[in-house]
């Protein structure tokens, strides 16, 4: 008698879970961007949303020092508008934070009152300084210039 067939054993099927990719490394893209704006002004804070808002980004507001460094390690975001003058921590203490903690990456736009102060921020890691008070319009086409240049 012929022996019989041997079994053929079913094929193994491997699951991987996906990938998961921090925000931090993934390419920004026109629909990835997003913003955080620190100010403790609710009436600038809304404006400033709307601006940024129009513009394309999501954004994500603190009413102070303390909450607007929470979203930026969170959001890892591609432009931060940060007011110099909050409580409980103000924009100062922000920039050496981010600086000591080695966060690199979002374009940091000073919003201030203080003139004369372009270099003590800059060399904290801020990336430009737009004295208040200015006008909406020329918020946005400071934005749109970065954006057209690539630096946000």
């Amino acid at each position: 008698p012929a022996p019989a067939p041997t079994p053929v054993p079913a094929p193994i099927v491997a699951v991987t879970p996906p990938v998961q990719t921090p925000s931090a490394v993934v390419k920004r893209t026109p629909a990835a961007m997003t913003a955080v704006v620190c100010d403790d002004d609710s009436t600038l804070s809304r404006i400033y949303q709307h601006i940024l808002s129009k513009l394309g980004f999501s954004v994500h507001c603190g009413a102070n020092g303390e909450e607007g460094l929470a979203l930026i390690r969170d959001k890892i975001p591609s432009l931060v508008l940060l007011d110099l003058d909050m409580p409980v921590k103000g924009g100062f203490a922000v920039l050496e934070d981010l600086r000591n903690e080695g966060f690199s990456g979002p374009y940091i736009i000073v919003l201030s009152a203080r003139e004369n102060k372009d270099n003590e921020v800059r060399a904290l890691g801020a990336s430009d300084v737009i004295i208040k008070p200015f006008s909406p319009q020329d918020l946005v086409k400071k934005i749109e210039t970065l954006l057209k240049e690539g630096k946000i």
